[in-house]
């Protein structure tokens, strides 16, 4: 797919990416599409993944993929964390020039996030920002920029008048997020003395962006490095271990497949167990207990848990909750 102006996160990713390859004398060519997708997605679900990284590999799936749909599927994939929420609102707010359906899917989600109001007068259009769910300021902060960007694409292919854009924020942004905005926008932008307001005018809407960013590769290769050791480490492995099956418990996952989630060996996930003091046999039934208690108190017939669970029949899987009651 011929680089376009709307896919800056992708190559902000890919560039991290392959600087991290180069550096350590690894090909790049190794690394297919699936096989990063594959490596994020394990990230992501152990919560060993930045946010920014999270938010341009969704990006990027649309972009490396040469396919919107497949960019969708990824979204959804990450839905169940706020990364997933973050990276959704980003390829709404990203795509919106772009494919307006696929921004349109996903303006419901990036309103959970913040919340816009926009008024009109003879002096251009007035955008407030706010932060509705009280996220991380740096999280949010970098949310703003993403929109800042998205909103001056949208406003530009979809407006011929020459209002200008005024950006109203409910904080002050930092001087580095100042200077992303000015690398982003190609020209410098007006802020008002307290940084909380920045106003692009009609004749730098006409301007391309630049599809590289110094800030934000820098990030991405501090995230690159982080993920690695992240990933070699036994801090915090009981956790998850224990999120690993959870998002699996309704396939009873194998020690085998929860060793996959977390990019290391079967054998090597049974000697760190050890090491906590657990085995992977009695966090797993102590995991599916929990849940089948759960879905008893809410009032489920035991049929109807034996079906989630996978199994034949009821009596079977009243054999084998009182196997996992007794280990």
């Amino acid at each position: 797919m011929a680089p376009t102006e709307h896919n800056y996160g992708y190559f902000y990713s890919i560039f991290a990416i392959e600087n991290y390859a180069n550096s350590r004398g690894v090909s790049i060519e190794t690394w297919a599409g699936l096989e990063l997708a594959q490596l994020f997605k394990r990230a992501s679900k152990s919560r060993l993944i930045s946010y920014a990284m999270a938010i341009n590999f969704v990006q990027a799936a649309v972009d490396y993929f040469d396919d919107d749909l497949l960019g969708v599927a990824v979204g959804q994939r990450y839905q169940h964390s706020t990364y997933g929420l973050l990276g959704l609102a980003m390829m709404s707010v990203a795509n919106i020039g772009e494919s307006l359906e696929l921004g349109a899917r996903y303006s419901a989600i990036a309103g959970s996030l913040i919340e816009f109001n926009s008024t009109q007068d003879e002096h251009g259009v007035l955008v407030t920002v706010a932060n509705k769910d009280g996220f991380n300021q740096r999280v949010y902060e970098f949310l703003v920029l993403e929109i800042i960007t998205g909103l001056r694409t949208f406003w530009r292919l979809c407006c011929n008048d020459e209002l200008a854009i005024n950006i109203n924020f409910d904080f002050s942004l930092s001087a580095t997020s100042q200077l992303f905005c000015q690398h982003v926008l190609s020209q410098s932008v007006r802020w008002d003395e307290a940084a909380t307001t920045v106003r692009i005018d009609n004749a730098l809407l006409a301007t391309q962006f630049i599809t590289t960013n110094p800030f934000a590769l820098e990030e991405a290769l501090a995230a690159c490095d982080q993920l690695m050791q992240n990933l070699n480490r036994s801090t915090n492995l009981l956790e998850a271990v224990r999120q690993s099956i959870i998002s699996h418990i309704t396939s009873r996952p194998s020690a085998k497949v929860v060793a996959n989630d977390l990019n290391i060996s079967e054998r090597s996930l049974h000697r760190k167990l050890k090491e906590e003091g657990m085995s992977y046999k009695a966090l797993f039934s102590d995991l599916l207990i929990e849940k089948v208690r759960l879905w008893e108190a809410e009032g489920l017939k035991q049929s109807v848990i034996a079906k989630r669970l996978g199994f034949t029949d009821a009596s079977n899987f009243i054999r084998a909750k009182n196997r996992w009651n007794s280990d």
